[in-house]
């Protein structure tokens, strides 16, 4: 009879302050919406709550990698297996996808030092699988079935990152050196045919004096003619440089462009440079204005004397040469031979220069 009674006095209390509650209900509604808002948003509580969450699953892959680093690799495996299993990123549109492929490489790399042959490969087509665009897990997925003498999986792998970075220079001389040594000449000239044409800038830079400006040519090993706006003071003796940044190159043309004068009366035909040697810098001279890069800091650089008239621009004409490594060249050219394909070699030979950096054409700030 109590609790009836007190049931009674409940619903007769609602009834008779059932505005006022209802407002009061409204009102706390509204506070806690503003709480949290505030917290939320203005003071970044809810993203503090979320970084927090990520770092430690950061953290845990740290800790498998330390584990490797250690020579623990096993118990870096187990731990990664089971991380993965848990692990939130399940698609590459997640904010931890780029963790989630270290966490699936550090794995593939722990099974392969255990020498795990089935656990690793199929850790690294787990990789691919995350994502196949990224070309860097197609090359971990090539480097382990070479590592466990899978030459098929290595070449499937290996052409399916060329789709994506067809001037990735280690990938490219890995996938000819399978050809090569499996006595599979045929494959090779395709395989060089379209490293050589495959469409890639190199970003030069020309310095003479206190004028700078910069110029972009295909690396394709052909000649490729630029006008520059360069203004440059008249009758001055200058320092002319190239950065090449990397790349091998060849200056093979370089002629002023007076600049254009009020009232006419002054050729703007384009003046031959004189003759001067040039020097190369972080490369290795290969003839008058070309030049092997050795280093990512490479130039040419020459001395020149502008004209009394002044000038506005420069011609130039430049050849720029993707990296290529002298035993990659020699097994290019011994494939050609042995295909009998001499007119060809002769062709991608003029197009071809053994240097040049990974920086020039394989390497790219992300």
């Amino acid at each position: 009879m109590r609790e009836t009674g007190l049931a009674l006095a409940a619903r007769r209390f609602v009834r008779e302050h059932e505005r006022g509650l209802v407002v009061a209900w409204c009102l706390g509604v509204l506070l806690l919406f503003a709480v949290l808002f505030g917290w939320g948003i203005g003071l970044r509580g809810a993203e503090r709550v979320v970084d927090g969450l990520e770092s430690r699953w950061i953290a845990r892959i740290d800790e498998c990698q330390a584990l490797m680093e250690r020579g623990e690799f096993r118990e870096a495996a187990l731990r990664l297996e089971r991380l993965d299993a848990e692990f939130p990123a399940r698609n590459v549109k997640h904010r931890l996808d780029r963790e989630r492929e270290r966490l699936l490489s550090l794995l593939v790399g722990a099974w392969t030092r255990e020498d795990r042959k089935g656990r690793a490969l199929e850790a690294a087509a787990r990789l691919v699988s995350f994502d196949p665009r990224n070309w860097k897990n197609h090359r971990v997925e090539a480097e382990t079935a070479r590592a466990f003498g899978e030459g098929d999986l290595a070449r499937q792998a290996l052409d399916l990152l060329l789709a994506i970075h067809p001037t990735h220079l280690p990938s490219v001389e890995e996938r000819i050196a399978l050809a090569y040594d499996g006595s599979r000449f045929a494959e090779v000239p395709p395989l060089w045919s379209a490293y050589l044409e495959a469409h890639v800038i190199a970003a030069l830079d020309l310095v003479c004096g206190e004028a700078r400006a910069a110029v972009e040519v295909p690396a394709d090993g052909r000649p490729h003619r630029f006008v520059v706006p360069l203004p440059l003071p008249p009758g001055a003796d200058l320092d002319f440089q190239v950065h090449s940044n990397g790349w091998s190159i060849d200056v093979a043309l370089l002629e002023f462009v007076p600049p254009l004068l009020s009232g006419g009366g002054t050729s703007r035909a384009p003046l031959p440079v004189g003759p001067a040697p040039w020097t190369a810098t972080g490369a290795e001279e290969r003839g008058l204005g070309a030049m092997a890069a050795l280093e990512p800091r490479s130039s040419l650089r020459r001395g020149l004397t502008t004209p009394a008239a002044g000038v506005s621009e420069l011609v130039l004409e430049i050849t720029v040469y993707k990296a290529c490594t002298a035993s990659l060249w020699e097994r290019v050219e011994q494939s050609y031979e042995n295909r009998l394909l001499w007119q060809e070699l002769e062709q991608v030979r003029a197009r071809t220069r053994v240097g040049g950096t990974l920086e020039a054409g394989s390497l790219f700030v992300e």
